[in-house]
């Protein structure tokens, strides 16, 4: 598999204070060579990696932070009701992002991907429906 030249080879990378190569093939197939000769390789699936790294916990805390990540502008929000600093236009652009990747999670049935792009949605959206409703309590009733 390796010896074919369309490979594209990926600098190597320390893990677990041992040297990786990776090689990914164009027909899906990625591998992972370790060792420090040729010898002494060992080929490791992508799952294998995953596993090693524990890619499932690494992926459910991005998860958590993706969801959270608003959270405390929203919080400033409500308590400060200070909304000049707040852009509108970014936060729906984060909003639209979220929920592209939270339709690409329910296209692939990917529950990881649908429900921390589900929660991060619902956070962004609050913080516009927020500023939208303290600016207009604003410029309604002149104050807080």
């Amino acid at each position: 598999m390796r010896e074919k030249l369309s490979h594209l080879f990926l600098p190597f990378f320390i893990l677990q204070g041992c040297p990786f190569i990776i090689y990914y093939a164009p027909d899906s197939t990625c591998s992972l060579s370790y060792g420090p000769t040729s010898s002494g390789e060992v080929m490791v699936t992508r799952e294998a990696l995953a596993e090693l790294i524990r890619w499932s916990w690494i992926i459910g805390i991005v998860a958590v932070l993706n969801s959270c990540f608003m959270l405390p502008q929203l919080a400033k929000i409500w308590m400060t009701r200070d909304t000049d600093g707040i852009s509108v236009i970014t936060f729906l652009l984060i909003f639209l992002i979220q929920f592209i990747f939270f339709l690409h999670g329910f296209f692939i049935r990917d529950d990881a991907i649908m429900l921390s792009n589900a929660a991060a949605t619902l956070t962004s959206i609050s913080v516009v429906f927020s500023t939208f409703y303290i600016r207009r309590q604003k410029h309604c009733y002149g104050g807080s």
